[in-house]
């Protein structure tokens, strides 16, 4: 989290400064959305198993 923070603090500063709040909600967004697409690629996923 503190991560895409981090960018998104990075992309928005200089003239886009003025939208700092919408770029962390959309970095934020992204962030969730993906790390919800890799929990449902893996909920199949049988961990216990060892090679």
């Amino acid at each position: 989290m503190l991560f895409d923070l981090s960018f998104a603090v990075l992309i928005f500063s200089g003239a886009l400064t003025d939208h700092l709040a919408a770029g962390i909600g959309l970095v934020l967004l992204s962030a969730a959305a993906a790390r919800i697409a890799i929990m449902a690629q893996c909920s199949g996923c049988d961990w216990s198993q060892s090679s």
